[in-house]
C-alpha cells in the first residue's frame, strides 16, 4: 500500500522515508521501516612507510628537468651568454677581460647544451618526441661550444 505526499500529492513507496518528487518527509502514520546496513569489519588502516634518506634521488631530478625548470635556466643561461657575448664585442682582443667573458660565453652555453641533454635523457614524464628535440638540441650545442 503506497502513501501519497502531504506537500505535493505524488505516490510514495512504502520504504521512502523522503518524498522522491519533493523531497518531504513521509507522513507519520505510517513509518518507514529502517534501512538495514550490513555490519562489516572497516579496512585495516595500513601505515605510511617511511622512506629512507636518499631514496627520493629520481623526484629530485623529476623536479630539476622539469619543463618549467628547463626553460627558465634555458632562458638565464641564454641571457648570461648574451651579455657575455656582446660585452665581449667591446673589448680588446687579448685582454684578460675578453679572454674571462669568453670563457663565460661557453661555459654558459655549454650549460645550456647539457641541461638539454640531460633533460632529453632523465625527464620521463615529457613526450618521447619532445626528449629526442632535447637530445638533439642539447647535442648539437654542446658540440657547438666544446
Amino acid at each position: 500500500m503506497s502513501v501519497n505526499c502531504s506537500k505535493c500529492g505524488a505516490e510514495m513507496p512504502n520504504d521512502a522515508v523522503f518524498c522522491p518528487a519533493c523531497g518531504a518527509p513521509k507522513p507519520a502514520g505510517n513509518p518507514a521501516p529502517a534501512p538495514t546496513v550490513p555490519q562489516t569489519q572497516p579496512a585495516p588502516v595500513s601505515q605510511p612507510v617511511a622512506k629512507k634518506a636518499g631514496t627520493d634521488f629520481s623526484g629530485m631530478i623529476d623536479t630539476f628537468f622539469s619543463l618549467k625548470m628547463m626553460v627558465i635556466g634555458f632562458f638565464i643561461a641564454v641571457l648570461v651568454a648574451w651579455i657575455a657575448r656582446v660585452v665581449n664585442q667591446f673589448m680588446m682582443p687579448g685582454t684578460a677581460a675578453a679572454d674571462v667573458l669568453s670563457v663565460v660565453n661557453i661555459t654558459f652555453m655549454a650549460g645550456i647544451g647539457a641541461i638539454l641533454l640531460l633533460g632529453g635523457f632523465l625527464n620521463t614524464r615529457l613526450d618521447k618526441y619532445m626528449r629526442v628535440g632535447l637530445l638533439i638540441a642539447g647535442a648539437l650545442i654542446l658540440a657547438q661550444n666544446l
